[in-house]
């Protein structure tokens, strides 16, 4: 069943994140998911991981569906519409396959290989994001010259860094969870040693290289939200350690001289960042950073009065701006394509039960894994903090910044929520006698 699964999720993912490249195949495709989901329920397979999450997908699909009505521009909120489905069936898929202690296991090492090889493909496709950090101009430059010199002809500027940003927030504080989680279980068991290292090393690489591309996308919400969750990442670590008695005191005292040094090293870079920001505001210079915000968030909340129920439709911000709400600090020809805030994006385009829906479902993840903070299993726990940590990330990120519903890069918040489904039912499975 599970392979079954798989094999129809794979098309499914590029035909809805393309949907103009096979329209008829898209069309049929889209036909494929009611036809699973009645074979599933005739088999007596429950289509949803846990009860806790039934209410609220329920509530998203029919506020998807009450979305469509807005919709002015096809070309625009097709793939949303399309986005938001898919989003939902990766969310059970994942749910499904990676619902046990030993799934979640043997997920880490394809898991990690797949996110470097995303980091990198996502660098070497972003638009560059100089000029907001110059002290990473440097090594972005680096980048862009050895990316020239690569025999794969890439395309480049296809992805936008805020974008990209927001899904490497996303990824690493579950890879970095899933590294330390798989090193306390390497050092608790005598037969699966060596996988659990194998695991912990390719795990905490990829973290690492997530952490870089981060960087080099130079997104100031997004290394806003990933220094927030690197902070807590460490503070939980820092007082697990303190507890165990096993620890010598000189690892306890370095680890919290590090923990310091990246406590001040996030502090100073959110003052300069917030220095900027509001320097930029009081100059009155072009398009400075919070009046653009200010302004899109003023424009989304008139949305959100105007219509409350339905939202303006899946994708249809940019021309809600251009017709309805005008922007005054963007030019006409570069109409936003969110508002720029993660909860007014929810809201503006599915209505108050969207952004009810969504937040809703946020909550039963976070339950579901603070259930799995108590299991004995370190992999699991340790897998659990890491996707609290990342969608937490994700919604300090989503302040100023947002990936719209739907939107491709979207995906990859419902495969961390797949995986908070995951470890939730996975700590319902029998006890691993493994311990922390």
């Amino acid at each position: 069943m599970r392979l079954a699964i798989v094999v129809v999720a794979a098309p499914l993912v590029m035909l809805f994140w393309f949907p103009w490249r096979w329209p008829v195949a898209t069309l049929a495709a889209f036909m494929v998911v009611p036809l699973v989901c009645f074979l599933a329920l005739r088999r007596g397979v429950s289509l949803v991981p846990s009860r806790s999450f039934t209410r609220p997908l329920l509530l998203l699909l029919l506020s998807t569906c009450l979305a469509t009505i807005p919709i002015v521009d096809w070309r625009l909120g097709l793939p949303k519409v399309l986005g938001m489905v898919l989003g939902v069936f990766v969310f059970l898929v994942l749910g499904h396959i990676l619902g046990s202690r030993r799934a979640l296991a043997q997920g880490v090492l394809p898991w990690s290989v797949f996110t470097i090889l995303f980091a990198v493909a996502g660098v070497m496709v972003m638009t560059p994001g100089g000029g907001k950090l110059p002290v990473l101009d440097v090594a972005s430059e680096r980048v862009t010259a050895v990316v020239a010199l690569t025999p794969w002809r890439l395309p480049r500027n296809v992805v936008n860094p805020n974008e990209l940003a927001g899904v490497l927030v996303l990824l690493f504080p579950v890879l970095l969870g899933q590294s330390v989680g798989a090193a306390r279980a390497a050092r608790s068991r005598d037969l699966a040693r060596f996988p659990s290292l194998l695991q912990a090393v390719f795990a905490g690489a990829a973290g690492i290289v997530i952490l870089a591309a981060l960087a080099l996308s130079q997104s100031r919400s997004g290394l806003a939200g990933g220094a927030a969750s690197a902070v807590v990442l460490g503070a939980v670590l820092l007082v697990r350690l303190l507890r165990s008695h096993r620890a010598p005191l000189g690892v306890r005292a370095a680890v919290l001289l590090c923990y310091c040094l990246l406590l001040v090293m996030a502090s100073w870079g959110i003052s300069q960042l917030l220095i900027e920001w509001t320097g930029a505001m009081a100059l009155r210079t072009e398009r400075s950073f919070l009046e653009t915000r200010f302004e899109l968030w003023n424009r989304a909340l008139y949305i959100l009065q105007d219509f409350p129920i339905t939202g303006i439709g899946l994708g249809q911000f940019p021309v809600a701006t251009q017709s309805l709400y005008p922007v005054f600090t963007i030019p006409p020809s570069e109409p936003p394509a969110h508002p720029h805030n993660v909860f007014l994006a929810y809201s503006a385009e599915l209505g108050i039960p969207g952004l009810a829906a969504m937040v809703w479902l946020f909550t039963a993840v976070f339950r579901g894994c603070a259930q799995a903070l108590r299991d004995p299993d370190p992999l699991l726990s340790w897998t659990a903090i890491g996707v609290a940590l990342g969608l937490f990330g994700f919604l300090t990120y989503g302040l100023a910044d947002a990936i719209g519903p739907g939107a491709r890069g979207g995906l990859f918040l419902w495969i961390t929520l797949g995986f908070g489904a995951a470890v939730g039912l996975a700590t319902r499975s029998d006890r691993s006698p493994t311990a922390t």
